[in-house]
């Protein structure tokens, strides 16, 4: 190897960095490049290639000093995390309890350590689920990684060093280990990867390594290139090579904008293919000077790379404090505030500290330095366990599980409740005494009788609406529903919850025709996570969304378990007498969702989205009414079908609006009419009366 391993300063390097905090800021700003999260796999390539290019020379140069290096790492990293993380907790204790974020606490004192992606998989955060968990955090699982690579990979180094006899064989043992990882690290993500929601295997360590390990191997494979005169090409091929690299850049970017965030094929080499168009872009512009024809070296391009570590730092904290409510702008006007404000954020951060601390021009000895960087560092640990505003208090440290084990047993079903026989056919419906029959041919049941007439104890009349805080759970119903609320119409309403993707609340594996389809309870650990997020958000009313999945047939324990029969309908009971439990000590009243018709073309048949199994739809309303009518101090329903279905069949419209356009899900036209329409039925439940 000659001296030509150390790496010059290449500008077009600085672009990449641009177009991948491009991507990242588009996915997360807009809704313009549904894959733009793999900008963060471009960052995770462009790491692996750099660092281990420092560590390979430094060893061939006989100056590989692990605790320099580290050093190094941390005046990079440290200052503005740690400005990042003092922001969010001073945000914090000003907006709570408003803005209590179950679990933020963790998360801080995650994201101090570097470990806040293993705190995320503990939590059950979903990185897709923008609305369930508005950590503002959250995207520092990236952050973690890289620095958990930070640690091992010099270790790695160090020790293929000692075991090779020549920096060659250094080079090449190095590229046999992160080739090797790489594909170690994409076949745990292909099984660890959960179609319901794909988070465990995008957070993990373990699985998320490959695009830095590819990038390892791109440096190997440039050490090599020089060492064995690889890069040199006539004159003649710059031109088509340029090109070449301008291909790859189109050919990612286009990836970013096809790319399906919880696709099967993404966790099935997706993720992998991405990191090699990566590596072998950057090796052609650092190999070869293809800089994609020009593009990388536009210069705000390669502005926005030199920031991009303080852009990616503070992009998501604005997002998450920096909403329609607090400005009253929406769609692209909030995007270009929300941008404005990143910008501005990270230009001070890094002209004022990061730089600065980087090139040590504080005026400060090293000494100094390491012992405030030190104080820092366990002054906003300390403020994780003393400062209000970051999720459960320090007496709930640990987790919400103390919680609710305090919880009483729930009772046995209710012995006034009838059981219905076997499961009902479409013709026929079961009645009870509690609610009208079924009209014949599986026609819907009516609503509830009337309240008691000695109503609960409303509080004093107002002049205006008091606040209303709703805590939504279910499945993705409940989150199109919430996660479209349109708060600029409501200002008065605070809405959150914990709605997820694929939530099925009662144990089992789902059944299809009869058959196992793999999908297991997609909120495995609501009974531990949602009381105390319920108790920390004190809710006025909890809205549950609990329809498509409850409405399957399951396999439990290696016996079926089917909807309608009376084992089905006591392990539906136990569910709504948790949920009561839970709502009930948090001070709120549970409200649950009776759904329209779900029958959607194109379902093959044993869907409950099958016209012919509408009759499950229809038997889980009359469940939940009946119910309802037996807790009415606790328990009330919240009617969609009646306000969307007036007449058969159902139109899905309101006032005019397609609310639900694929007969099941909200988009944001639909949650904004139908969220209009309800409210004040669900001031009435918050008061007890109805």
């Amino acid at each position: 190897m000659t001296a030509e391993g150390r790496l010059p300063q290449i500008g077009a390097l600085d672009g990449l960095r641009g177009v991948a905090i491009t991507l990242v800021l588009v996915y997360h700003l807009t809704d313009w490049l549904p894959g733009g999260f793999l900008g963060v796999d471009l960052f995770f390539t462009l790491s692996g290639f750099l660092i281990t290019t420092i560590l390979l020379t430094g060893v061939r140069e006989r100056r590989l000093d692990l605790r320099a290096f580290w050093a190094q790492r941390a005046r990079r990293l440290l200052p503005a995390l740690y400005l990042a993380v003092a922001a969010v907790i001073v945000l914090q204790a000003v907006r709570a309890p408003d803005g209590l974020i179950p679990g933020l606490r963790a998360q801080v004192a995650g994201t101090l350590l570097y470990v806040s992606n293993w705190v995320l998989i503990a939590q059950g955060t979903s990185y897709f689920d923008q609305f369930a968990d508005p950590s503002p955090l959250r995207h520092t699982w990236s952050l973690a990684i890289e620095e958990q690579f930070y640690v091992a990979w010099p270790l790695v180094v160090a020790l293929l060093a000692r075991w090779s006899a020549g920096p060659l064989l250094l080079v090449r043992r190095a590229l046999a280990v992160a080739v090797v990882g790489a594909l170690a690290s994409t076949v745990a993500m292909a099984a660890l990867y959960d179609p319901v929601d794909a988070s465990r295997a995008y957070f993990g360590t373990d699985t998320h390594l490959a695009p830095i390990l590819v990038g390892c191997a791109a440096a190997c494979v440039r050490l090599l290139a020089l060492r064995h005169g690889w890069s040199s090409a006539p004159r003649s091929a710059t031109r088509a090579v340029q090109l070449f690299s301008l291909g790859l850049l189109g050919a990612f970017v286009l990836g970013a904008g096809l790319a399906d965030e919880q696709g099967s094929a993404l966790y099935h080499g997706g993720f992998l293919v991405a990191a090699m168009l990566a590596a072998w872009l950057v090796l052609l512009v650092v190999l070869r000077n293809a800089d994609a024809s020009g593009v990388l070296q536009w210069r705000p391009l390669r502005w926005a790379g030199r920031l991009s570590y303080g852009i990616y730092l503070a992009h998501w904290i604005v997002v998450v404090y920096l909403t329609e409510a607090v400005t009253g702008l929406a769609g692209l006007p909030l995007a270009a505030v929300q941008l404005a404000v990143t910008l501005a954020v990270a230009t001070l951060s890094y002209r004022l500290l990061e730089d600065p601390i980087r090139r040590r021009r504080t005026g400060l000895p090293a000494w100094m330095q390491t012992g405030l960087a030190a104080t820092a560092g366990a002054g906003l640990l300390v403020a994780t366990v003393t400062v209000g505003g970051l999720g459960a208090p320090p007496a709930l440290a640990g987790g919400v599980t103390q919680l609710a084990d305090a919880l009483p047993p729930p009772p046995p079903p209710p012995s006034t409740l009838p059981a219905p026989g076997p499961a009902p056919p479409a013709s026929s419906l079961p009645a009870s005494s509690d609610a009208p029959a079924a009209a014949a041919g599986g026609a819907e049941l009516a609503p509830v009788a009337a309240p008691p007439t000695t109503p609960a104890p409303t509080a004093p009349p107002t002049t205006a609406p008091r606040n209303l805080r709703l805590f939504v759970v279910g499945d993705s119903v409940g989150f199109t529903f919430a996660y479209n609320w349109p708060q600029h119409l409501t200002p008065d309403v605070t809405v959150h919850g914990s709605a997820a993707l694929g939530c099925r609340l009662q144990p089992g594996e789902q059944l299809r025709a009869g058959e196992p389809t793999g999908n297991t309870t997609g909120c495995p650990s609501w009974r531990t996570d949602w009381p105390g997020q319920m108790q920390f958000f004190a809710p006025d009313v909890v809205l549950a969304f609990l329809t498509a999945w409850e409405a399957s047939d399951a396999r439990v324990d290696g016996r079926d378990v089917r909807l309608g029969t009376p084992e089905g309908e006591q392990q539906l009971l136990e569910v709504l007498d948790t949920l009561r439990q839970m709502t009930t000590q948090a001070g709120g009243r549970l409200a649950i969702v009776l759904s329209p018709p779900m029958a959607v073309d194109g379902e093959p048949r044993g869907s409950i989205r099958h016209p012919d199994e509408q009759w499950r739809i229809t038997y889980l309303n009359d469940l939940y009414q009946r119910y309802s009518a037996q807790h009415r101090a606790e328990v009330g329903v919240l009617d969609l079908r009646a306000t969307l279905c007036p007449t058969e069949p159902c139109s899905y419209t309101l006032d005019g609006v397609e609310v639900l356009p694929d007969r099941v899900h909200f988009d944001v036209p639909g949650a904004e009419v139908t969220a209009l329409t309800v409210l004040p039925t669900l001031r009435t439940l918050a008061n007890g009366t109805g």
